[in-house]
């Protein structure tokens, strides 16, 4: 049976595809064709901000590329992969929960709205519930509300985000990578629960973590 394609095969698999070299990118990226090499080598795992101009380069979508669809149109023309929220500038829309142990986050209906209460810093997209105490340490705990900013990826090493694994479990987990490895690391914020180690191919990510507030208790 075929292995499935990792990033690294299809950065290089469109790369070949569009005529360009290793040093073109590297080149256009603004950085070393080895450090580059290493991707397609799936050695290492670029950030959003690159991921995103690989995929603007190569004519595609970051989607694509982190194996989230098996279509490499652009993002443009992808239709329904994330809702589109309407509300004022004053609101945030909760969508449901998020659990931050073991669970499914909840479809995307609108179920609240809820007031952002860090005004000075970026206005968030949405909002989930959290269920579970995977993320004590890092001060999140069951029944906060957690503000998402949607992304298809996260911005930078070690962030906290909102993922779906393998199709089934959503959950609030930091991010990591390293090089030499082609495998993300989920790493809850709690000893008592396990870091899971998987293929880009086998997470989505839904959002990146702007803040969280605790509710008042009624």
């Amino acid at each position: 049976m075929n292995q499935p394609l990792l990033m690294g095969d299809r950065i290089k698999e469109l790369r070949i595809k569009r005529g360009f070299t290793q040093n073109q990118m590297a080149e256009q990226l603004e950085m070393n064709s080895a450090n580059f090499s290493s991707y397609e080598r799936n050695k290492s795992i670029p950030p959003s901000d690159r991921l995103a101009k690989i995929a603007d380069i190569l004519g595609t979508s970051t989607d694509y590329l982190t194996c989230r669809i098996n279509e490499s149109m652009p993002l443009e023309l992808i239709i329904g992969q994330q809702p589109t929220f309407k509300h004022d500038d004053n609101l945030t829309p909760v969508v449901g929960n998020i659990c931050a142990g073991n669970g499914l986050i909840a479809d995307s209906n609108v179920e609240d709205y809820v007031i952002y209460p860090l005004p000075k810093k970026q206005k968030p997209d949405y909002a989930l519930k959290v269920v579970g105490n995977s993320m004590i340490n890092a001060g999140i705990n069951n029944g906060d509300i957690v503000f998402l900013k949607k992304e298809r990826w996260a911005e930078y090493n070690g962030q906290i985000v909102a993922v779906v694994t393998n199709g089934e479990e959503g959950s609030l987990k930091r991010m990591r990578w390293s090089e030499g490895s082609p495998l993300i690391q989920l790493i809850p914020e709690n000893p008592e629960y396990e870091i899971k180690e998987v293929f880009p191919n086998e997470i989505i990510v839904c959002g990146v973590y702007l803040g969280h507030f605790r509710p008042e208790e009624v």
